[in-house]
Formats: C-alpha cells, sequence, structure tokens
C-alpha cells in the first residue's frame, strides 16, 4: 500500500488505514489496537528502505488528526543518525 501510495503525488495514507491494508494483504487479522503492532511493521519498512537506499516509505503513514508523522518515524531518523523529533509540531 505505501507503494502504491507513493506513485500518487502528494498523496499520504492513514495509520488506521494502513493497519487495515495490512492485515488485509497479509491474511493475518489482530483485534490489538494497531499502536501496539504497526509501530513494528513501519520499522521494518523503514529498515529496507534504507538498506535498498529508497526514501523512506514510512513518511507516507500519517495520523488522520493532524496528518503529521507519528512516532514510528523515528525509527526512520535513527536509521539516518538524526535525532528524534523534539516536539508534535516538528513532525
Amino acid at each position: 500500500m505505501l507503494r502504491e501510495t507513493a506513485s500518487r503525488y502528494g498523496a499520504t495514507v492513514t495509520y488506521a488505514d494502513l493497519a487495515e491494508a495490512v492485515q488485509h494483504r497479509s491474511g493475518v487479522h489482530t483485534h490489538a489496537q494497531q499502536r501496539t503492532w504497526l509501530a513494528q511493521v513501519l520499522k521494518l519498512v523503514a529498515t529496507a528502505c534504507h538498506g535498498r537506499g529508497l526514501p523512506p516509505l514510512t513518511a507516507l503513514a500519517v495520523n488522520a488528526q493532524d496528518g503529521r508523522v507519528g512516532v514510528a518515524y523515528d525509527s526512520v531518523l535513527q536509521l539516518t543518525g538524526e535525532p528524534p523529533f523534539a516536539t508534535k509540531s516538528e513532525r
């Protein structure tokens, strides 16, 4: 889903929609709240993108309320040697 989102100019996907798509496409379903598992999925994606020299597709996953990346994006910053965002407004 993130690759599809990246193919559309200016597009993003909410964490909720991404979590639903991950479950649907993988065939693995859970009743656990997405915040308990989606960050780990995004960390795997960030690691794979970084290892292949690709842009961080995880930047396309955002909070529905404010359209900003969440704490899951910190794994991208960590991989690139950048410090985590100090405030929510920096996201």
